[in-house]
């Protein structure tokens, strides 16, 4: 949901109440904008509708990503609206991370079975073997 601050993706959303829900999900999932008033987020949010809109309507280039929209993003007009962009450049959009950790996850077994004896790894081998035996027998 936090995509739609992006203009590109906020010009292509044609919601005529945008605003509101954008400030509904943001309430819910993020406890600490439990603060900020909701009459001041929505008006933020309109205003930050509306600037992109005219910016559109001028011929402007509007920014397509969360980087470009953050440089864009003026701190003293928006502040919440900065910070929530903040937020978005900061999540993780794909699961490259997790590949990574399963990837780093293999070196380190790799590791520790060249490291591992001989009889170590047997002996680790045989009580598998041995609990799986037990647990198809009971």
């Amino acid at each position: 949901m936090l995509t739609y601050l992006v203009p590109n993706n906020l010009i292509q959303w044609s919601e005529t109440n945008s605003s509101s829900i954008i400030v509904k999900y943001i309430k819910d999932k993020y406890p600490f904008f439990q603060e900020v008033n909701n009459d001041l987020l929505n008006s933020e949010l309109e205003l930050w509708i509306q600037k992109w809109k005219k910016s559109e309507l001028k011929g402007d280039i509007l920014p397509k990503n969360v980087f470009d929209t953050l440089d864009a993003c003026c701190g003293i007009i928006f502040p919440t609206i900065k910070s929530l962009i903040s937020i978005l450049a900061s999540l993780q959009i794909s699961t490259a991370s997790a590949e990574r950790s399963f990837s780093t996850l293999r070196r380190l077994k790799t590791w520790l079975r060249s490291r591992m004896g001989k009889h170590r790894l047997t002996g680790l081998a045989l009580l598998q073997r041995y609990y799986c035996e037990h647990r198809r027998s009971n």
